[in-house]
């Protein structure tokens, strides 16, 4: 874990990552796009920011159950994120591009 991020802080791992994040964004325009207005979202005070809806960690992350409604999140840590997507998969519409 260490060596990784210390390899992502080099010139190298940063253009590697620069890569990385422009080839999801091609193959996930329906995702990036509703990234976008979430985040517009909350900068703009429509959306506000809520602990994990399972544990109260105030490090949370929207989650999308269905990307056709942006604005409909649940809030969840990092953990019960990859949770749910462990059980759940992606997400209803979450591959429409």
């Amino acid at each position: 874990m260490k060596a990784r991020l210390d390899y992502q802080k080099t010139e190298k791992g940063k253009e590697s990552h620069g890569r990385a994040c422009k080839k999801w964004i091609e193959i996930n325009p329906m995702k990036r796009s509703v990234h976008i207005i979430t985040g517009n979202a909350i900068r703009k005070g429509v959306l506000k920011k809520a602990p994990c809806e399972i544990c109260g960690d105030i490090k949370s992350n929207a989650h999308h159950c269905d990307y056709m409604h942006p604005l409909d999140v649940m809030w969840l840590c990092d953990d019960h994120h990859k949770e749910w997507h462990s059980k759940n998969g992606e997400g209803k519409n979450a591959n429409i591009n």
